[in-house]
């Protein structure tokens, strides 16, 4: 499925906020413990993570048809291949995901079949990659019809002329499963993005330590279980990898589509701390799943930013209550709903600062939190009515608190 996300492209006029990059980003590092997050997916030190579809806090599934390994976002569901092909059938939905096979299957780099050239025992080691045939033997058939060399169709001649080829290299970008058989260390699939990065930068004559650079880079090729933050800043990189460990701890769902998605609309971007409120709110996403990820990544990054910079949340006149410590009745005693609270209702600073304290030293429930903080509304209402308004706690009288319970 496509679903597009709303460009993140660079703006002349936004000013990145002024702090101090490096302490910030010693800070994450300190306060990331990402040692045990979701060890069996998470792969931090190619930033690399793989969904596991049969764990629940994973929102990924494989496609319900059998010996379709491509990757779907609801539980049962067909890919698109396998619905159009479903369609055609003529099988009911049980009868297709038992029976019914992809006529046509998109295999990623390390999981083709070996190319079909054989000799004297002899196989071909490197992966086919079109009708059969590794790409050097499939560019030399090409090469050969073209030049008048030969009339064979393209079995008869890896049958007759082509010779098995040794293995190739490991492809040179990071946890890349491809191999590489030309002269660039580089698999096919990442061969053709480093020639289109050539094309758009003019490179031309590019060195080994060119290839380096953006090979440290990329990606491998991502399946639709998979995202990678490899390709982002350093610094944005450990912002969103303390958002989704924290995240965790409040919503232990996550989703590799939506992911995907959020990192390829922060190109441009180098850190969330760093975007103004208005480049956030441009920061608009078409999925739902995308938005509500990103929500809570804005939230824990900031909440964060605001402890580095030794600012108390209970301090700002807009509470994220998600933030606050407060239990819930759930099982897990931890609340999941992200919710906002402007507390300039609570017009009296010393009351607004005694309800602060109070949540500090009883972390109460929802519930509770919810009675008390309604109390000091209605008693902050009944106060601003009063003579001087009640923003002088020690000038407060009998008559004051008279006041209040009649309200």
């Amino acid at each position: 499925m496509s679903v597009l996300t709303t460009a993140h492209a660079p703006e002349s006029d936004v000013i990145p906020l002024p702090f101090d990059r490096v302490k910030w980003q010693e800070w994450l590092i300190e306060h990331t413990n990402d040692a045990n997050w979701r060890p069996a997916e998470w792969g931090g030190r190619h930033w690399l993570f793989t969904g596991d579809p049969a764990k629940e806090s994973t929102a990924i599934w494989r496609c319900n048809s059998a010996g379709c390994h491509v990757a779907v976002r609801a539980t049962r569901h067909l890919c698109r291949s396998c619905y159009e092909q479903f369609l055609e059938s003529g099988l009911s939905r049980e009868e297709f995901a038992t029976v019914g096979r992809r006529a046509l299957v998109r295999s990623l780099p390390g999981s083709r079949p070996p190319c079909s050239v054989e000799r004297d025992g002899l196989r071909c080691a490197l992966e086919a990659a079109t009708l059969g045939a590794c790409t050097p033997h499939y560019a030399q058939w090409r090469h050969h019809v073209r030049s008048g060399q030969t009339q064979l169709e393209l079995d008869d001649w890896l049958r007759i002329h082509a010779k098995p080829r040794p293995p190739g290299d490991p492809c040179r970008v990071a946890a890349c499963a491809g191999t590489a058989h030309a002269r660039v260390p580089l698999c096919t699939y990442h061969r053709e993005r480093w020639r289109r990065h050539r094309k758009k930068t003019g490179l031309r004559a590019a060195t080994n330590e060119d290839l380096g650079a953006w090979a440290a880079v990329q990606h491998p090729c991502l399946t639709g279980f998979q995202f990678s933050l490899i390709a982002l800043p350093d610094l944005l990189r450990h912002e969103l990898l303390y958002a989704l460990v924290e995240r965790d701890k409040q919503r232990p769902t996550i989703s590799p589509v939506a992911m995907r998605l959020m990192v390829r609309g922060l190109a441009g971007a180098d850190s969330i701390a760093a975007l103004t409120d208005k480049k956030l709110a441009d920061l608009g996403y078409l999925d739902r799943n995308c938005e509500a990820h990103w929500n809570d990544v804005v939230r824990l990054v900031r909440g964060a930013f605001d402890r580095f910079c030794g600012i108390d949340p209970l301090d700002k006149p807009v509470w994220e209550l998600s933030d606050l410590g407060l239990r819930s009745r759930t099982r897990s005693g931890v609340r999941t709903t992200a919710r906002r609270l402007d507390v300039t209702n609570i017009r009296q600073d010393w009351l607004r600062q005694l309800l602060a304290n109070w949540i500090k030293e009883a972390t109460p429930e929802n519930t509770a939190f919810r009675i008390a903080y309604e109390s000091c509304v209605v008693a902050s209402r009944a106060l601003s009515r009063r003579p001087g308004g009640g923003d002088n706690p020690s000038a407060l009288k009998v008559t004051d608190m008279d006041a209040w319970l009649r309200r």
